[in-house]
């Protein structure tokens, strides 16, 4: 079996030459707004569909089908120039699912000032933060899709840096549960970039909070940090009409739980996560190698974990941890911001063998004049 996961790997950077590198922007779901003149309103609409099953039968992960959608109308009004203000409601219905589907209202604020875009209320989450799976699984994106709290942004052609706090469970007095906050830094730099050739590090630290004072759970207070620095490397086709582009990049991953008790029982534990991708005009893919040792991450894909979460297994734990993750996807744009996304995901675990995934997504992301002022 691992002959065959080499194999493929080599046929897919070797023959299927590439776009840009592996990404999830096709579930961005940020309208665009045709100006910033004071006064514009907006509607927004966002809708995913989405389809995933997964076939895993290792006791690390379970083997379950994800299917529904979600849709997110909104409201957009600019009192000012580089100032908008958010307001609508987020729909999730999960097919096959008895009751009413869940709906949420949703509020934010955005401004720029000095090239740093910040967010109250509704933040841009999930696939916006760019973390690597060993630390935010793709799945929270269908199950958890929305995050509140603060951010901060800075965009800029060679750097990217995300700054954020989310409010996962907040408390009240005499509450039996624990208050539950995340936050993180996420910084790319390219200190290459010259259209032909990328080269870009990154440094990432995340912290997940079990605490409060107020509560009478009883349950320990302690916070999960997690932390991955890396580099990468990124080569843009000019004469192949088959590849766009392919890379490598290299990431060290850290995990440690500061106080005793909680669901890590290792304490500390590190990773070395290896990915080699190539975009073409007929499919995007990625090879993965996944070297654990007493990892964990609260929000990570189970896959990548020593301790289980699995259903009827939760708590069992393998120190060392061993995986080829090979990830196919193709994005078909259909029109202006439509996209479908078919994706295919096998992988082999050195002492379980091979379990996969495979799913279908369908988004869009439109932004409607309600209301436009002339400048």
């Amino acid at each position: 079996m691992r002959r065959f996961f080499v194999f493929l790997g080599m046929v897919l950077l070797w023959t299927v030459p590439a776009k840009a590198q592996w990404d999830n922007r096709v579930f961005l779901n940020e309208p665009a707004f045709p100006d910033t003149v004071a006064g514009n309103l907006f509607l927004g609409v966002d809708h995913l569909f989405y389809f995933r099953n997964n076939e895993y039968f290792n006791p690390f992960a379970d083997g379950y089908t994800l299917t529904g959608h979600h849709l997110f109308p909104s409201l957009i009004y600019l009192p000012g120039k580089d100032v908008s203000l958010h307001a609508g409601f987020f729909m999730n219905q999960e097919f096959g699912k008895s009751g009413n589907p869940g709906i949420y209202p949703v509020v934010g604020v955005r401004f720029k000032k000095w090239g740093l875009e910040t967010l109250l209320g509704r933040i841009n989450g999930n696939h916006f933060h760019r973390l690597p799976q060993p630390v935010y699984s793709f799945e929270r994106s269908l199950t958890d899709p929305l995050e509140f709290g603060m951010q901060s942004i800075v965009s800029k052609e060679n750097l990217f840096i995300d700054t954020w706090i989310h409010w996962e469970q907040m408390i009240e007095r005499y509450d039996d549960e624990q208050e539950k906050i995340w936050g993180g830094f996420h910084g790319i730099w390219s200190p290459v970039n010259t259209g032909r050739t990328r080269l870009h590090v990154s440094m990432l630290v995340t912290a997940f909070h079990y605490g409060g004072q107020i509560d009478i759970s009883g349950l320990p207070v302690y916070t999960l940090w997690n932390a991955a620095a890396g580099a990468g490397y990124t080569l843009m086709s000019r004469h192949s009409e088959r590849i766009t582009s392919a890379g490598l990049e290299t990431q060290l991953h850290l995990s440690h739980q500061a106080s005793e008790g909680g669901i890590n029982p290792f304490g500390k534990g590190w990773g070395l996560y290896m990915e080699a991708f190539v975009n073409t005009v007929v499919v995007d893919g990625a090879l993965s190698y996944w070297k654990g040792d007493s990892y964990y991450a609260e929000f990570g894909d189970p896959l990548f974990s020593s301790v289980s979460r699995k259903v009827n297994r939760e708590g069992y734990t393998e120190k060392k941890r061993d995986l080829f993750v090979l990830r196919l996807k193709k994005d078909i744009r259909i029109m202006d911001g439509f996209w479908l996304s078919i994706r295919f995901e096998p992988f082999w675990d050195s002492r379980y063998g091979v379990d996969f995934s495979h799913g279908v997504y369908l988004h869009y992301t439109g932004c409607f004049s309600l209301l436009r002022k002339k400048l």
